[in-house]
């Protein structure tokens, strides 16, 4: 894995992204996405103008691992209902999406130069909850005793700024997968205006994951 230090780079200085685009000529836009590492790919004369700006080397820009993740979501089961909140002006109901149960089935390999580890992990919904309601689902990621330690010793072991990537692409499989079913049950709702943000760490004993959504 490798990402750039943008963002690290440029708090640590106190700059913001228009200070930076005005002394590089490089559009805001880009450096939004370059320091959020959204960037599919960055070209050489962009880090030239950021490093000489930042008064840093290429090397202090980027950050590497010798490995990737790759993470793939199935959902297991899904069961979905609705719930009564009240009338609406003329005395309809108002019906609001809920989860009841939620089990997904989640894929992590470590992939390296000479081969791969795999980790086979699950998630389940701790509680029901109302996909409209302020009480932001919470899921438990787990897994066999020995897959979960392991995982939860390589999760301690990727510096911060690795994690958030990570993070960010488990929220992303896990919407997906959620989404595609949930449209596929009821075309009423639009389900891709949800937003929640994600937490996912090691407990005291490194054997769960939680994941937040808010």
């Amino acid at each position: 894995m490798i990402r750039n230090n943008l963002a690290i780079l440029m708090s640590e200085r106190g700059i913001r992204n228009s200070y930076l685009s005005a002394k590089t000529g490089i559009s805001k836009n880009t450096i939004s996405a370059t320091s959020s590492n959204d960037g599919k790919m960055i070209q050489l004369e962009t880090i030239n103008k950021i490093c000489q700006v930042l008064q840093v080397e290429p090397g202090q820009f980027f950050s590497y691992l010798p490995f990737d993740l790759e993470i793939k979501v199935f959902c297991d089961n899904l069961i979905y209902d609705e719930e009564n909140v009240g009338v609406d002006e003329i005395g309809l109901p108002v019906k609001q999406p809920v989860i009841n149960e939620l089990f997904l089935d989640v894929y992590v390999s470590k992939v390296y130069l000479n081969g791969s580890k795999d980790f086979s992990l699950s998630g389940s919904l701790v509680s029901p909850v109302n996909l409209y309601g302020s009480v932001p689902p919470i899921i438990h990621i787990g897994g066999s005793d020995n897959d979960s330690l392991e995982f939860s010793k390589l999760w301690a072991s990727i510096p911060k700024p690795f994690q958030s990537d990570i993070e960010k692409v488990l929220k992303s499989k896990i919407f997906d997968e959620i989404y595609g079913i949930l449209s596929g049950k009821n075309q009423d709702y639009d389900f891709s205006k949800w937003h929640f943000d994600i937490e996912f760490y090691a407990d005291t004993y490194l054997n769960d994951l939680e994941v937040k959504f808010f």
